[in-house]
């Protein structure tokens, strides 16, 4: 059976939550109503008290799943409008706050119930983030987009009218992230 994107989300966010608190132990899950996510654009963030600003994520489930090679849809929702919202959010906050902050695409390459419990119980080892902006803005259209993610050569392509290979990090580098600040990591 297909492994929901709720089943995911869950799962992915957890392991992170839980890295997160080894640095800040009062971090928390803030999920969002389908309604707020029409807004802001987003899934799930992880809170942090007087921290500026969490992370934010948007979690897609893989559509199929073929040697190594997991297909996923952007922009899919009910007014296809969501790639815009989430790119709009991070360009505002951006704005606001003189750095990108950290809202990503999540793209987790877990496919069925044999993959969830061969991912347990590191799930985020197998996530792929995405942030918005390296998603170009002009090949969204209005439309349902495909994004492929080709773990053997670890690359991720989005397809519209042409195609994108993007920019990209797995979301154990992000906790790595978290865990050295001030080192630099290529993605």
């Amino acid at each position: 059976m297909k492994a929901s994107e709720k089943t995911l989300e869950l799962n992915v966010s957890e392991n992170l939550l839980q890295d997160i608190r080894d640095l800040y132990p009062n971090a928390f899950l803030q999920g969002f109503t389908l309604h707020h996510e029409a807004i802001n654009g987003l899934d799930v963030s992880i809170s942090v008290p007087n921290v500026q600003i969490g992370l934010g994520l948007q979690f897609k489930r893989p559509t199929s799943q073929r040697n190594g090679i997991y297909k996923f849809s952007i922009n899919n929702n009910r007014k296809h409008d969501q790639h815009v919202i989430l790119y709009e959010l991070v360009e505002l906050f951006t704005l606001l706050l003189g750095r990108q902050p950290p809202f990503y695409y999540a793209f987790p390459t877990i496919l069925d119930d044999t993959e969830v419990l061969q991912a347990t119980p590191n799930f985020y080892a197998r996530t792929y983030l995405v942030s918005p902006l390296d998603i170009p803005f002009h090949i969204i259209d209005g439309n349902i987009h495909h994004v492929e993610i080709d773990t053997r050569h670890n690359e991720i392509t989005v397809h519209s009218e042409s195609s994108k290979i993007v920019n990209f990090f797995t979301a154990d580098k992000l906790i790595s992230k978290y865990r050295n600040p001030r080192k630099k990591y290529k993605k």
